[in-house]
């Protein structure tokens, strides 16, 4: 007795492999907060429409990336609590890093 096995789905599984590496690659690098945080993103989990006015509503006076760099992570993270629905700056970045991911992947 002799098992045959057809393989006809493991070619489109390839290029869909393919298509999801090189999609990756286009995604990773750096992104802009704007694009990271976009409006999609900011009205359904905070009470802002763009990352602009979540920074310009804030009691931070960031007009550099320095100014940003020097923030207390603290203060940002009980900002972010009283204002979104999670409870630091990292949790935020982490969701909204997944989210852009999964659409760049078309997941």
């Amino acid at each position: 007795m002799s098992i045959k096995i057809k393989m006809d789905g493991f070619d489109d599984l390839q290029k869909f492999f393919k298509n999801l590496e090189k999609k990756a690659k286009d995604a990773s690098g750096k992104v802009s907060f704007p694009e990271l945080f976009n409006p999609d993103f900011m009205t359904a989990f905070t009470k802002f429409k763009s990352i602009d006015e979540f920074f310009e509503k804030s009691p931070f006076d960031i007009k550099s990336k320095e100014d940003f760099r020097n923030l207390n992570e603290s203060e940002l993270d009980n900002y972010v609590k009283e204002n979104t629905r999670f409870s630091s700056w990292k949790e935020m970045m982490n969701e909204a890093g997944k989210r852009y991911m999964a659409k760049k992947l078309g997941l």
